[in-house]
């Protein structure tokens, strides 16, 4: 084999593993709010480390004949390691999106082969014609193009929702079997393809597949859609609630102010009458009487902040109720720089969190500690802090491993409201105490 023969089998092979490229887009466009590096730095380093791959994996494959898949299986393999260690996701959730990234790939190769059998049963060698290799290339970026907004818009938010959190380790089933039988039913030999009406039945149920695809990733992204919007709403009634309970209790606080207001006349008269005939125990006695009738004052944890004061008097009360001490340090203005009902369900969490930690404690450590100011005009923190009696074991995610699948969810929620708003999350252990220090700012 000379070299200009060499050269046109390797540019062939070359556009077999430029099959790559969509793989790489389809997998790292849904995760680029998560890369735990730069973006540029990111991009340079993938596509020279693929670039790479492209060359010396033609040149091996030419110089052996070597089939594609020997090449591309490893390679792809490197890849997805390379993918878990820059994604800062869950593994469950990195490995849909590569899956995925390789069944639409799968596909596009699949249907190139039915498409382009009557020109690849005349090929003698190994790789495809440089047709078929670019109508298989071509064929991968339209699949691209058609699946462009779940891999741009809906994959992004699917990430982020912890509404489907448990279940990505069974939602990975689809696309891995998928792939797999994508893989084992493709035909070695295109005379295969060509006979009856193979090729015609084998593209329908292509179309067929991806269509069906395209409707699971619909239909999740609609069953979310509406989990999420549940969760919302019960959020917000659970708000509404805390609101109505700190109405009512000032209601309550007003109405006996102003019931012992109109009293306070006929007080007067007794004491003054009591005073001035110098009967001392019998004033100590009514003002004793006074005092236990008289109303609690009513408390403000929050002064400047309804909201946030109506989210600290519920939880201060849900702890009493377990006899938890909760010491408030609340300095915030009314207009922060983060929504109130994102601050509010962070600071919710954070404190359902802190209360199941310390309830079954004796009472003396049943202490929880919570702190949140203005950082700078435009950020604030907040710190809430616990007494810990035993030893945390924290996930790949770096948060703390829940006991059961049940748990867990609060400060996975309170970490993608953090990231939302550019901030951070810090999680400490030391000293027997668990505190979680988090810092948002304005977007």
């Amino acid at each position: 084999m000379n070299y200009a023969e060499f050269f046109g089998l390797m540019l062939r092979y070359v556009l077999e593993f430029l099959m790559l490229l969509p793989l790489l887009f389809s997998t790292v466009k849904p995760v680029l709010e998560n890369l735990k590096f730069k973006r540029m730095h990111f991009f340079m380093a993938a596509y020279f480390f693929v670039l790479l791959i492209i060359l010396l994996g033609s040149y091996a494959a030419a110089l052996y004949s070597l089939k594609t898949r020997y090449i591309l299986i490893p390679c792809t393999i490197i890849l997805f390691a390379l993918f878990v260690y820059s994604v800062d996701l869950s593994f469950y959730k990195k490995f849909f999106c590569f899956i995925s990234s390789v069944t639409m790939c799968q596909f596009a190769d699949t249907c190139a082969i039915y498409s382009m059998a009557q020109v690849e049963i005349h090929n003698p060698e190994i790789p495809y014609t440089l047709v078929s290799g670019f109508v298989s290339l071509g064929i991968a970026f339209v699949f691209c193009m058609l699946f462009y907004q779940v891999i741009s818009y809906r994959m992004p938010k699917l990430l982020n929702e912890i509404q489907v959190e448990q279940v990505w380790k069974y939602l990975i089933i689809v696309p891995t079997v998928l792939a797999l039988i994508l893989d084992w039913s493709k035909p070695v030999n295109p005379s295969v393809i060509l006979t009856g009406r193979v090729r015609e039945i084998g593209l329908v149920v292509m179309l067929f597949l991806v269509l069906m695809c395209g409707m699971f990733y619909h239909i999740l992204w609609f069953v979310t859609e509406k989990l999420t919007a549940n969760a919302k709403i019960k959020q917000e009634n659970m708000f509404l609630t805390m609101e109505s309970k700190r109405y009512n209790a000032l209601k309550k606080y007003v109405d006996e102010t102003r019931s012992l207001r109109h009293d306070m006349k006929q007080h007067a008269v007794v004491l003054s009458g009591l005073a001035a005939e110098g009967k001392i125990d019998e004033l100590k006695n009514y003002l004793k009487q006074f005092e236990e009738t008289s109303s609690e004052k009513y408390k403000n944890i929050c002064v400047n902040n309804p909201a946030v004061d109506a989210v600290a008097v519920y939880y201060d009360e849900i702890a009493a109720n377990n006899k938890i001490a909760v010491k408030w340090n609340l300095e915030l203005p009314s207009n922060m720089p983060v929504k109130e009902f994102d601050y509010c369900a962070v600071l919710g969490n954070l404190l359902d969190n802190a209360i199941e930690a310390v309830k079954n404690l004796p009472v003396d450590l049943r202490v929880v500690n919570v702190e949140s100011s203005m950082l700078s005009w435009k950020s604030l923190g907040l710190v809430v802090e616990n007494p810990l009696r035993q030893k945390i074991i924290f996930g790949d995610n770096g948060l703390p491993r829940p006991e059961n699948k049940t748990n867990g969810l609060g400060l996975l929620s309170v970490q993608n409201t953090v990231n939302r708003y550019n901030g951070t999350m810090i999680i400490k252990t030391d000293n027997n105490k668990f505190s979680v220090s988090i810092s948002m700012q304005q977007v």
